[in-house]
């Protein structure tokens, strides 16, 4: 399984692009499992970000973006990110 590290003291931005899907008219996150906050959400055009806070090392979380499209169809995408040391 693939994923990213994220160091507990990090302050990173994660996006992810929907181009291929089409303009993102609004973006909700989650994550998985509880403990986590999701802060910063925002979209532009084609790309949905937002923030992870209070992750905790040595723990695999799931962040999902469920974006709905000027075309009114509903895309989720997700991210595997595990609280680390760099």
């Amino acid at each position: 399984m693939a994923f990213l590290l994220h160091d507990p003291d990090d302050s990173i931005r994660y996006s992810i692009d929907f181009a291929d899907w089409g303009t993102v008219s609004s973006a909700v996150w989650s994550v998985t499992p509880v403990g986590p906050t999701v802060t910063d959400e925002g979209e532009a055009t084609n790309i949905a970000t937002a923030s992870l806070a209070d992750v905790e090392f040595g723990k695999t979380y799931e962040l999902t973006c469920k974006a709905t499209l000027s075309s009114s169809e509903i895309v989720s995408k997700s991210i595997t990110i595990r609280g680390g040391h760099k």
